[in-house]
């Protein structure tokens, strides 16, 4: 059925019968959706040491009604991303990875823009995601049929 799909009738079909599926059919669907941008953001993030490239991870959040939320981030290797914490003489602590995301100002005003590794990594596979989602419903459902 994913193959066949054409117009907006059959794309509301499917997401009508979507809504009727066990949860387990929707968080496959996401989270394969969902490694698709991690993979991306992974490999549009600037590599000094390769800390940062590594500290990208997919974070299930599960919650009681069965269905589950990813979300894309830096986590660290212990979980909570301390080793990116920097203290500067001044005793002001920054976030490495967000002054990589979205710029940061030097000691004499300049503004240096950032990469943006996150954000474009979600922007640019916008139709690839979606196409994941809606191939793996259809096949799932079809399953379930």
């Amino acid at each position: 059925m994913a193959n066949d799909i054409f117009g907006v009738k059959e794309v509301k079909k499917l997401l009508e019968e979507a809504g009727k599926a066990p949860a387990k059919v929707l968080t496959k669907a996401v989270k394969t959706s969902a490694k698709i941008v991690l993979l991306a953001a992974r490999d549009n993030a600037p590599v000094d040491t390769g800390t940062l490239k590594k500290g990208i991870r997919l974070k299930a959040e599960r919650r009681k009604s069965g269905k589950c939320v990813y979300q894309i981030g830096i986590f660290g290797a212990s979980g909570g991303g301390e080793e990116f914490v920097k203290h500067s003489s001044k005793g002001k602590r920054s976030f490495y990875p967000a002054s990589q995301e979205y710029g940061w100002t030097d000691e004499y005003g300049h503004y240096h823009p950032g990469y943006r590794y996150l954000r474009n990594a979600a922007d640019r596979n916008t139709e690839r995601v979606h196409t994941s989602i809606l191939q793996i419903l259809g096949e799932e459902l079809d399953k379930l049929r």
